[in-house]
């Protein structure tokens, strides 16, 4: 696993599947392979998560759902 520095994250923000009920941390970092990285929050409180990174990175408030391609691919089971 490659090892991510705060400062080549430009942003993030979390996102509630459709269901409402499961969230997802996604950064936006600098980097040509991944430059989005999807981390599930499982039981962690999305507001704590929100509150600690926004201390360090700067929150995509314009972005509040699950990127297309992760809904499609979860869809198509890909």
């Amino acid at each position: 696993a490659e090892e991510i520095s705060y400062k080549n994250v430009k942003n993030f923000w979390v996102a509630s599947k459709r269901d409402g009920k499961n969230h997802s941390l996604y950064l936006r970092v600098a980097s040509v392979l991944s430059p989005l990285l999807a981390i599930p929050l499982e039981n962690e409180d999305p507001g704590r998560i929100r509150q600690t990174l926004g201390k360090y990175i700067n929150e995509d408030t314009s972005e509040e759902d699950e990127p297309t391609l992760d809904v499609l691919s979860r869809n198509l089971k890909l």
